[in-house]
C-alpha cells in the first residue's frame, strides 16, 4: 500500500512504516484512533475437514 501511495495512486491508513523509504509519503498521525476489525471464519457443514483445519477451527473458536 505504501508503494501505491508513494506513486501518487491514493491514500491509505497504515501502521508505522519503520525501516521503509518514506521520502515520497506524507504521514499525518491519527490522534486517539479507535481502530478495530472484525475477523470471521466460515466452513461448509458436513464437508470433509482435514485434521489441521479442525485444530485451527478449535483454536479460533
Amino acid at each position: 500500500m505504501a508503494a501505491l501511495v508513494a506513486a501518487g495512486l491514493g491514500i491509505s491508513i497504515l501502521p508505522n512504516l519503520k525501516g521503509t523509504d518514506q521520502s515520497k509519503i506524507t504521514q499525518i498521525p491519527i490522534q486517539n484512533p479507535q481502530c478495530q476489525r472484525t475477523i470471521g471464519i466460515a466452513w461448509v457443514e458436513g464437508r470433509y475437514v482435514p485434521p489441521s483445519v479442525q485444530k485451527f477451527k478449535q483454536f479460533v473458536l
